[in-house]
């Protein structure tokens, strides 16, 4: 799971996609893509299905619908955009700079949606991709917090949520309110440690009924289901810790253990070990040189961030913190994915700076 943010910063979501729209669309995202673009993307995605149209849409921007999937797909089949696995995209990184562009398709967390909705598309195409998988979530021990917070809000006109001894209350009868309510209850369950959110969150199941487990079981895919899955050779199984921590609020020995854990559980239950690991959230003040240094430690071969970036060459010194191009369910457009994938967008989000690392 990732929280939301401006691919541009301090401008509004729908000013964003304008102009992604516009920069997509003109060609001026193929005429600026040779001095920007780099030589690939990884893509990064959660949901694959269709929402309730119903929903205020606090997680909107985690799930694609189905259609979008396909239509990216076939643009990069008719573009000639290789799509290639973790693996390949590694050694193109190590060769330098090649002609030829590539992405590679990365899956947060191991929902269901990725197997029973994305696969078939996937499979359609004989193309690769990597699922990264919590552990947690597949054992049916944690919950998915940021689902359970939006469907309680979704059912409810206010929430009262206590956290670390403050409580805070939102009155959110609308969609609009609930949309606030949601982005700030969220921020400030981010803010804290792992155990302050989990508690918040486990008094606020209790005081409005909600089966938080159920939902998990809904909604994330079983060791079944990834065995099976692992059996396609076009498939990569990767780690996402075991509880989706932030990782920063644990002390090393915790840090470390949450990544060392989750690999040795999927390799108990697929019989095959993780060689790539994705932080969990990603973001600036979720990944830092600890948690880099950490992942080196825990035996990947390479880890992935949700900075916002594309792939360069100089990355093969950087292969603990790649930065990768979230598929956004709120630009679910193909000029908006040529526009993001020319890297201009992010050289100018990071600073007017291509090489996107920490």
């Amino acid at each position: 799971m990732k929280l939301e943010c401006s691919i541009v910063p301090h401008l509004s979501k729908p000013f964003t996609r304008f102009v992604l729209n516009i920069l997509g669309k003109s060609g001026l995202a193929d005429a600026i893509k040779p001095l920007f673009g780099g030589m690939g993307a990884i893509l990064m995605f959660h949901h694959v299905g269709h929402r309730a149209p119903r929903y205020f849409g606090g997680n909107d921007h985690l799930s694609i619908r189905p259609e979008f999937l396909h239509a990216l797909l076939d643009e990069f089949r008719r573009e000639c955009i290789d799509i290639v696995s973790i693996d390949e995209a590694l050694k193109r990184i190590a060769k330098g700079n090649t002609k030829q562009p590539f992405v590679a398709l990365t899956f947060d967390d191991g929902y269901r949606d990725n197997i029973e909705t994305a696969y078939p598309i996937l499979q359609a195409f004989k193309v690769p991709f990597t699922l990264f998988v919590c552990s947690g979530f597949v054992d049916r021990k944690i919950c998915i917090w940021w689902l359970s917070l939006e469907q309680i809000i979704q059912a409810n006109n206010s929430l009262d949520l206590l956290i670390d001894g403050e409580q805070y209350h939102f009155f959110c009868p609308t969609k609009n309110e609930k949309r606030q309510a949601f982005a700030r209850a969220a921020r400030l369950l981010s803010s804290v440690n792992d155990d302050v959110l989990q508690g918040a969150m486990s008094r606020l199941y209790k005081d409005t009924g909600h089966n938080a487990l159920a939902l998990v079981d809904e909604e994330m895919s079983t060791w079944h289901m990834l065995k099976k899955l692992n059996q396609d050779p076009l498939v990569t199984i990767g780690a996402h810790t075991v509880n989706h921590p932030f990782l920063p609020h644990l002390n090393e020995e915790k840090a470390l253990d949450e990544m060392v854990k989750s690999a040795i559980r999927i390799e108990e239950m697929i019989g095959v070990k993780p060689k790539y690991f994705a932080y969990p959230y990603g973001f600036k003040g979720a990944v830092g040189k600890r948690e880099v240094d950490l992942a080196k430690k825990a035996g990947f071969e390479a880890a992935f961030t949700t900075r916002k970036g594309i792939l360069l060459p100089e990355h093969e010194d950087h292969l603990w913190s790649l930065p990768r191009v979230s598929v956004n369910g709120h630009y679910q457009n193909i000029p908006v994915t040529r526009a993001l994938l020319s890297g201009f967008p992010f050289y100018l989000a990071n600073g007017f700076n291509r090489l996107k690392t920490l």
